[in-house]
């Protein structure tokens, strides 16, 4: 796993995604994440801009990443495709196919900004999945800290290959609520359709009677009726009355990232407060908790 997190103007936010996505990797830093020749996480596809390309942590997947402008100073989008075969297509000897309803539209300003406006980022990596948080300088509003979760999770069965979901704390018809939408569904007769889980997670209290100590809560998604099917990984739930947005956290002797989204009854995410996992300890963090 990889973390950054910066401020750029909004114009340069795109770019400076696209760059940390084939950021290559000090070897002595972290062994985890080294993928083809690149040395990096995701490898880009024939000089293509905003499309990646990895074999994911089994080394075996053919899994594409693609992130474009949309209006810079507003909103951008991100897609989830998989590789439809190895030959050579164009001089390129990568070809995919978006998976269908993996494009998420992330907004975080609610209008139109310059494109000069600062635009705060954090972005966490493997070679399965990105968690990308993206907020309009800082501001919240209804639809300016987005989290999108896109890629592979930890999975329980060995054979439940290519499993990629999608979750974002945008706003969604009231028909998802909290639902996880699992976009490579291979259990399912028709693979390759958007299938809805449900979450399941541990309903802890808030400010629990026996100290000041809080539990991060791991993120499960299953069916009722065939058990749980995976969980998401990088990114956990909290229930906490005095954690605020932008707040680092030291659980257990790991960092964690808070961020403040909307309510979990109008978004794809079962909490309000989402902790995302940073890389490297800090001397320095907001609180400790655990």
């Amino acid at each position: 796993m990889v973390y950054y997190s910066d401020s750029v103007a909004a114009k340069d936010l795109i770019p400076t995604i696209w760059s940390l996505i084939t950021k290559p990797l000090e070897k002595a830093k972290n062994e985890s994440c080294e993928n083809g020749k690149t040395g990096a996480c995701w490898e880009q596809v024939c000089e293509a801009e905003g499309v990646f390309y990895s074999n994911g942590s089994s080394g075996k997947e053919n899994i594409f990443l693609i992130i474009k402008e949309h209006i810079a100073g507003y909103k951008f989008k991100v897609n989830f495709a998989i590789g439809s075969s190895s030959h050579e297509n164009a001089g390129c000897k990568y070809s995919y196919q978006p998976l269908e309803g993996s494009e998420t539209e992330v907004v975080y300003f609610k209008s139109e900004q310059d494109k000069n406006v600062k635009v705060s980022y954090d972005i966490n990596i493997t070679e399965d999945r990105i968690i990308l948080h993206v907020q309009g300088d800082k501001q919240i509003g209804d639809s300016q800290n987005p989290v999108v979760y896109l890629g592979m999770p930890i999975r329980y069965e060995k054979d439940d290959k290519l499993c990629i979901v999608k979750a974002q704390s945008e706003n969604e018809l009231p028909i998802y609520k909290s639902k996880l939408n699992v976009l490579q569904d291979p259990t399912r007769v028709q693979s390759g359709q958007k299938s809805e889980y449900e979450w399941y997670h541990i309903k802890t209290p808030r400010n629990p009677s026996w100290g000041n100590s809080y539990f991060i809560e791991t993120l499960y998604f299953g069916k009722e009726n065939e058990g749980l099917r995976g969980e998401l990984e990088g990114l956990y739930g909290l229930v906490a009355d005095n954690v605020n947005n932008g707040d680092v956290l030291k659980v257990s002797n790991s960092l964690y990232k808070a961020i403040v989204v909307q309510p979990y009854k109008d978004n794809a995410f079962p909490r309000e407060i989402l902790l995302m996992k940073i890389e490297k300890p800090k001397e320095e963090y907001t609180s400790e908790i655990g």
